[in-house]
Parts: structure tokens; C-alpha cells; sequence
């Protein structure tokens, strides 16, 4: 739902004197103003995240690229909070379409991590060099994991977002990218499939640098379910690394770290803890759409565009 619709249709509710829980807005350096999908200042506090009531990605980028001021408000335009401390963000990751107790509808999530104005000065300072060469000699213990944390998390991001080879019901292969279009296009399809509970229909969606064609609904959730464990295992082994990169204690140990480096024993059961559910999930949900098959998603899938790791 756009944001301009979504606006009018809270103020509907509200002239029709329906009732809810406070609804909220984030206005971005005082111009801006974006409902909020979900606001509570003491989550907020740990973990200094918008959960915005939108999947209009690009608009959201636009918006956030350079923040001045941010302003939480009320349905009645009162201020409960306000923050000067961040200037961007660190990750958007888009949430599907769900249903919101404060907006008292359905509504897209996007949740927006905000960075601090002195951790992205620190990152700028140490990675806008020519050629993007740094000196990572110069840098401190804490500097260094800082950067490697921020590094580490964009290989992961462009990896999800190049996607992976997906098998069809036909046997024919076809690589299928995941950015942030594509989770919602995939969402959207999904949700289409839920709704009118008929796996015969077809529905239109393209593979990597193909044309539009139309895709039968088990071949659709054949490309979700295996680009979403794909993005699971991504996000779990990026999230070990950073962790470990986090418990160093001497820049030469965090150094010795690449992208590619097996994970430890310690973290690498502590991914198989969350891979082995997950897998397990995959596998009942396909049961259910497919019934006893082979499972379509390919446990070592392999990422459409490899990022090297490699000492810096």
C-alpha cells in the first residue's frame, strides 16, 4: 500500500470514529512524514530500528540517505521522541505484508537500521580512499572490526541479492535474483497463491536477465522457498563471522578473518543449531505444497555471483 493511500485510509478510520491502539509517524528532518507500521521507544532504545508502514524501497532510500532530524509523533502531532544522533542507514529489510495492531490493518514492513553519525564517520573516513584502498595499519583495534563488520555485511547483502540457481519442476534450471524487488514481487505472488488456494493457476515472474513468462504456482514457491533458506543460510554464517569478528581480541586475529574462512566450532554450531530447524521448516512447507518429493532447495546452494574473500 502506498504511503499517501495507507495515510488516507488511517484517516478514514479515524473520521468513522473507529477505535485502535496510538498510531504513529516518523517525519524525517521535518518534511518527510512516514507511518509508522509499529513504534515502542524501549525497543527502539536497544535496537535502534523504523519499522515503516511501506515496501516503496526507493522512496525510503531517497528519504534516508542524509537525516538531519527525526521525529516520532502521534495521531494527534505530539512529539514522543526525537533524535539528531543518525545521519543514515545500515540495512532496509523488507518484511512482507503484515498485520498491525497500531495501524489496525494490513500493512508492508520495511524495517530501517539506523547507524550513528560517529560509527558511519568512521567507516567514510577509512573506506573512501582511492580505488577504495585502506590503511588498515592505521587503524585501531575497535576501528578495524568496525569496518570489517560493515564490509562483511555488504558482501553478504550483494550475495543474497544476486540470488541463486533454482530447479523447476520440469528439471530446468534457472538462476533467480533476491534483491529487495524481487522479495516483495515473491511475497506478492505468495500471498495471491495463499488467498485463492489453487496451485493449478499461473502467475507471471522472470528469471535473472530473462523476459517475463508465466510461472505456474508450485514453480513459484519452488523459486521462494529455495532464494529464502538460500538468503536464511547467507544471513546466519554472515551474522557467525561478524560475531567472532566482534570477540577478537587483537586486530591480527580479526585480520586472519575472510569472508570465505571456515567458521570456528563454537559458531559453527551455533549456525547448525539455526540452519537444522530452518531446514526442517523448508521441508514440511514443501511437503505441503509437493507432497513426499525431492526437496527443491539445495541445502549448499551457491550464490549466481561469487564474492571473493581474500586477505584485505
Amino acid at each position: 500500500m502506498a504511503i499517501s493511500s495507507l495515510n488516507n485510509s488511517m484517516k478514514s478510520k479515524e473520521s468513522k470514529g473507529e477505535k485502535s491502539m496510538a498510531q504513529y509517524y516518523a517525519i524525517i528532518n521535518s518534511i518527510e512524514r512516514i507511518p509508522l507500521f509499529f513504534w515502542d521507544a524501549n525497543s527502539f532504545r536497544d535496537n535502534p530500528s523504523l519499522h515503516l508502514a511501506t515496501d516503496d524501497l526507493a522512496y525510503i532510500r531517497g528519504v534516508l540517505n542524509e537525516i538531519q532530524l527525526i521525529s516520532i509523533v502521534d495521531e494527534n502531532e505530539v512529539e514522543v521522541a526525537h533524535f539528531t544522533e543518525y545521519d543514515t542507514y545500515s540495512s532496509i529489510s523488507y518484511f512482507g505484508r503484515n498485520y498491525s495492531s497500531q495501524l489496525s490493518t494490513f500493512a508492508n514492513e520495511l524495517v530501517v537500521a539506523l547507524t550513528k553519525t560517529s560509527l558511519v564517520a568512521q567507516v567514510q573516513r577509512l573506506d573512501e580512499q582511492v580505488n577504495k584502498i585502506v590503511d588498515i595499519e592505521k587503524m585501531s583495534l575497535n576501528e578495524y572490526k568496525d569496518w570489517k563488520v560493515q564490509k562483511f555485511s555488504e558482501m553478504g547483502e550483494q550475495l543474497i541479492f544476486a540470488g541463486t540457481e533454482v530447479t523447476l519442476l520440469n528439471g530446468v534450471k534457472k538462476n533467480f535474483t533476491y534483491d529487495m524487488e524481487d522479495q516483495s514481487n515473491l511475497l506478492n505472488a505468495i500471498f495471491i497463491i495463499q488467498a485463492l488456494g489453487d496451485l493449478s493457476i499461473s502467475i507471471p515472474y522472470h528469471g535473472h536477465a530473462e523476459p517475463c513468462e508465466l510461472y505456474n504456482a508450485r514453480d513459484i514457491l519452488a523459486v521462494y522457498f529455495t532464494l529464502q533458506f538460500f538468503s536464511t543460510r547467507i544471513q546466519t554464517e554472515v551474522n557467525m563471522r561478524l560475531n567472532w569478528i566482534r570477540s577478537c581480541t587483537t586486530k591480527e586475529e580479526a585480520m586472519a578473518i575472510n569472508f570465505d574462512t571456515p567458521l570456528p566450532e563454537e559458531w559453527a554450531e551455533r549456525a547448525e543449531a539455526i540452519m537444522g530447524p530452518a531446514m526442517e521448516l523448508a521441508r514440511q512447507l514443501q511437503e505441503q505444497y509437493f507432497g513426499e518429493v525431492e526437496s527443491t532447495v539445495d541445502e549448499n546452494a551457491e550464490g549466481a555471483e561469487s564474492t571473493e574473500g581474500g586477505n584485505e
